[in-house]
């Protein structure tokens, strides 16, 4: 079991101490997951790198933007990442270049009941 044995860190990153990061606006009934055990979904930037930190969760609704991106954070093209949702499962956040981020997973309720953005890193 290769698995077992080896883990990949490819694309994995965290920013040193003295970023100063920035609250990440939310929407559609999204809010921060801090009773998680994460931060504030914000954001840093440092070197032309983003770096986004903390969770959401959605208690009701089923609207997967959950914000829109400074415009000083947008990519120039769009991106989609795979994160941690609730369950152990995978699922991806989306940001196109107007910076109207979403969230899927499949089922959509494990984005809804929680949504990582911890370690995402992207020019």
């Amino acid at each position: 079991m290769l698995a077992a044995s080896r883990a990949s860190l490819t694309a994995v990153s965290f920013p040193v101490a003295g970023f100063t990061w920035h609250k990440l606006t939310l929407l559609n009934g999204w809010k921060t997951g801090q009773h998680f055990g994460t931060d504030d979904p914000a954001y840093a930037v440092k070197g032309g790198v983003v770096y986004l930190s903390g969770s959401v969760w959605e208690p009701t609704g089923s609207n997967n933007l959950f914000t829109v991106m400074p415009k000083a954070i947008r990519p120039a093209h769009y991106l989609a990442i795979a994160v941690f949702t609730a369950g152990g499962t995978i699922g991806g956040i989306g940001i196109p270049a107007n910076g109207q981020c979403t969230t899927n997973s499949n089922p959509f309720v494990n984005a809804q009941g929680y949504t990582s953005l911890s370690a995402i890193g992207y020019p």
